[in-house]
């Protein structure tokens, strides 16, 4: 119930001592930081489908 509330008051919430490896944490950002600084065009070929939760 409090995710619910932190996501439909905030729109995030934070997870503490989940135990996941901070230079995998690292890693992750340093990906997502690439993906968002492409060209638009080349984030277009990976466009989220409607039902889909994968995608751009």
């Amino acid at each position: 119930m409090l995710v619910k509330t932190a996501c439909l008051n905030h729109g995030f919430f934070k997870v503490i001592n989940h135990g996941v490896d901070s230079k995998l944490i690292n890693m992750a950002h340093a990906h997502v930081n690439h993906l968002f600084k492409l060209p638009l065009e080349v984030k277009l070929k990976v466009q989220k489908q409607h039902g889909s939760l994968w995608g751009y």
